[in-house]
């Protein structure tokens, strides 16, 4: 009889496999995390990171884009309320 192989859950995550997945370039995230991060700016650094600061990392990357996205949401919605205003005069 043989022992089934058990196969554990990776423990980290590196740069890269986070970029894949938000479809973004692993240079621009670099960059954007150089800023924001202490750590990262330091010689000898390793873009690799404990799978429970992935959330952190995403949240870190995608913040502007979701401003972005969320002040075009608000902008829409008073466009179409000033729409709404003008047609009741």
């Amino acid at each position: 009889m043989t022992e089934a192989a058990t196969v554990e859950a990776p423990t980290t995550i590196t740069l890269s496999e986070i970029c894949a997945e938000l479809g973004i370039k692993p240079q621009g995230a670099r960059v954007k995390l150089r800023r924001k991060m202490k750590e990262a700016k330091g010689e000898g650094f390793r873009w690799t990171f404990p799978i429970e600061q992935k959330a952190e990392i995403v949240s870190l990357l995608t913040a502007k884009a979701e401003a972005k996205a969320e002040a075009k949401a608000k902008a829409d919605a008073e466009s179409e309320d000033d729409e709404d205003d003008g047609e009741d005069e």
